[in-house]
């Protein structure tokens, strides 16, 4: 979990397939999904954010994954790391 400075919350769970931001009042703002096709094992490890209201992930994926509807990767092997940055909403 990550609070900004606007005091909105960002979760992320390992084997959870999105990051989502919640408001004060625990409203959910938004929520940002990575796409996968089964079999793939994908989870996400840490959150944070900075000044400018930016929120940075990274995790683990196994197989084939999607970020954004634009960027596909392809594990090689075993288990492949990530870092994202989602830029400010």
């Amino acid at each position: 979990m990550a609070i900004d400075r606007a005091d909105n919350l960002y979760t992320s769970y390992y084997l959870m397939d999105s990051i989502r931001q919640y408001d004060l009042e625990g409203n959910l703002n938004f929520s940002k999904s990575i796409v996968h096709t089964p079999p793939v094992e994908i989870g996400s490890l840490n959150i944070d954010t900075d000044c400018k209201g930016n929120v940075y992930f990274s995790g683990i994926y196994k197989g084939k994954a999607e970020f954004n509807n634009n960027y596909k990767f392809e594990s090689i092997g075993d288990f492949d790391i990530f870092i994202a940055k989602i830029e400010r909403i």
